[in-house]
C-alpha cells in the first residue's frame, strides 16, 4: 500500500510549497566536498531522543557532524532539556548536518536521499583546469529521473512538454508570461490525468496482487486484469481514498474492492508520507571557489548559486545542475611582475653594456 500512498501525495506537488529543508554543498580547491543538510528541528530531536525529524531528506549515521546556531554563535548538539527551553523559546531551531568528503566520487558513493520510497542518489562532478592567470572550477550534479511510475508520463504529453512543466526547460524566459501560463494550463490538466493514472494503477496492482483473498470478488482473476487498462484512464476528481473508492465502486460497480482497500489502509502511515512530500520543495545552495561565473537562470552572489528545486523536477527524466567559478592565480601576476621588472632594469642594463 506505501506506493499507494505516495502516489496520492505527488499529486499535490502540483501546489506550491514552503521549503522544510536547505541543502548546501561547498567545493574546496583541494577537491573535497562538505554537504550541509539545514532543516528544522523539534524537541525531541535538539535533546537527542530522536536522530533526525519527517523534513530531514537523509538517513542520519555517526559520519555526520550535527551543530545549530544561535545568536550568531554555533552550538553544540545535543542540548539538555533545560537548555532547550531557555534557548529555543518561542523559535524552532535550525540543525546543521555537515559531512566532508575527500572527493566528488566519495561523495557520489556514500550520499543520497532518503525521503521517498525509493532512494535518490545524485551523481557530482567537478573539473579544474589551471590557465595562466586563473584557474577554471566546473561542478555539476545530476539527480536521476526517479523511477517509480509504472504509467509512463509521455503517455500523456510529449518529453518535452514534460520537462516544460516539471523542469522549467528550455529556458522559460523566452516565452512571453501569457503564452506560457496558456501552455502550463494546458498541461496541468495533462499532468494530473499522468498522477490519477499511476495512482489507480497502483491500486489495480495491489488488487491483483492480493486478488486471491478478496471475499465475494464478483468475477476471475483473468477478468480483473483484462480491466487494468481501461480503469486506470478513468476519471477521476481528485486523488483521496474517498475519489478512489468511488472510482472502485463506480468503474466496476461493486463495492467490494473499495471495501477491501479501506480495510488495509494505514491512516497514520498515509498522513506522514503526505505531510512529507507535499514539502519536498528545498534551495540548493553551492558555494565555489572564487567567483561564480554567471549564466542564464543561475541566482549568483560572489561564489554562491542557488537553486530552487523541487523533487517534481526528476520525475520525467535526470534533472543536472552547473555551477562554474573562476580564481586568479596570484602566482601567475607574481611571476609576471618579476619578469617584467627583470626586463625592466635588465635592458637597460644590457644596452649600457653594449656600449661600453
Amino acid at each position: 500500500m506505501n506506493r499507494i500512498i505516495y502516489m496520492a501525495a505527488c499529486a499535490a506537488l502540483l501546489v506550491s510549497c514552503d521549503c522544510e529543508f536547505d541543502m548546501t554543498t561547498i567545493v574546496d580547491r583541494d577537491g573535497s566536498i562538505t554537504r550541509i543538510i539545514s532543516c528544522p528541528a523539534d524537541s525531541a530531536f535538539m535533546c537527542g531522543d530522536t536522530i533526525g525529524t519527517d523534513e530531514c531528506p537523509i538517513a542520519i549515521t555517526s559520519d555526520w557532524e550535527l551543530s545549530w546556531m544561535k545568536d550568531g554563535e554555533r552550538r553544540q548538539w545535543p542540548v539538555s532539556v533545560q537548555e532547550y527551553g531557555q534557548l529555543c523559546r518561542g523559535s524552532k531551531p535550525v540543525v546543521d548536518i555537515s559531512r566532508r568528503f575527500e572527493s566528488v566520487s566519495k561523495m557520489n558513493s556514500l550520499f543520497q536521499f532518503d525521503a521517498l520510497p525509493m532512494p535518490v542518489r545524485p551523481v557530482a562532478g567537478l573539473t579544474k583546469k589551471v590557465k595562466l592567470f586563473h584557474t577554471e572550477y566546473t561542478y555539476t550534479e545530476t539527480f536521476p529521473r526517479y523511477e517509480s511510475f509504472s504509467v509512463p508520463v509521455t503517455d500523456y504529453m510529449s518529453m518535452d512538454d514534460a520537462i516544460l512543466f516539471f523542469q522549467g526547460s528550455p529556458d522559460m524566459t523566452s516565452r512571453s508570461g501569457s503564452v506560457l501560463f496558456d501552455r502550463l494550463s494546458e498541461l496541468t490538466d495533462s499532468v494530473s490525468r499522468w498522477f490519477a493514472a499511476n495512482y489507480l494503477d497502483e491500486a489495480f496492482r495491489y488488487l491483483a496482487r492480493n486478488y486471491g483473498s478478496i471475499k465475494d470478488a464478483p468475477m476471475s482473476e483473468v477478468e480483473f486484469l483484462a480491466k487494468r487498462d481501461a480503469f486506470i484512464r478513468y476519471p477521476v476528481s481528485n486523488l483521496k481514498d474517498s475519489s478512489l473508492g468511488r472510482a472502485l465502486d463506480d468503474f466496476f460497480g461493486t463495492d467490494v474492492y473499495s471495501n477491501y482497500m479501506k480495510g488495509n489502509t494505514d491512516d497514520d502511515f498515509q498522513t506522514q508520507i503526505m505531510a512529507f512530500v507535499i514539502n519536498l520543495p528545498f534551495d540548493y545552495t553551492v558555494v565555489m571557489p572564487g567567483t561564480v561565473i554567471p549564466a542564464p537562470g543561475l541566482l549568483t552572489d560572489g561564489n554562491t548559486a542557488t537553486f530552487h528545486m523541487n523533487v517534481g523536477m526528476i520525475y520525467p527524466a535526470d534533472y543536472t545542475i552547473t555551477v562554474q567559478s573562476r580564481t586568479q592565480n596570484i602566482w601567475a601576476y607574481v611571476l609576471l611582475f618579476i619578469l617584467l621588472t627583470a626586463a625592466f632594469i635588465g635592458i637597460p642594463l644590457a644596452k649600457r653594456k653594449k656600449r661600453e
